[in-house]
């Protein structure tokens, strides 16, 4: 069973001698002051409010009414398909 040995920190861990900006040139230079305090914030996103009337069977209406509305054109489907192949 192979061991596990913790490793020691080498005295280049906390440079950034080995390290290059991978950022696209002239970004540092386009950066939006008020943008900032937008992008680094810790906060949880908010909560979506939802109106207490909103109708909650839209969806399950939507569904119902495109059911309905397909069994009847794949029906005709079918039976112009068996119409032809007769």
């Amino acid at each position: 069973m192979t061991a596990i040995v913790e490793a020691k920190p080498s005295a280049a861990a906390g440079t950034d001698v080995g390290v290059s900006d991978r950022r696209r040139p002239g970004r540092s230079s386009e950066v939006s002051p008020a943008l900032i305090p937008l992008l680094r914030t810790n906060e949880a996103a908010t909560l979506i409010d939802f109106e207490e009337d909103a109708d909650q069977s839209a969806g399950i209406r939507g569904l119902l009414f495109g059911i309905l509305l397909s069994v009847p054109l794949w029906v005709a489907i079918a039976y112009l398909g068996t119409w032809f192949l007769t």
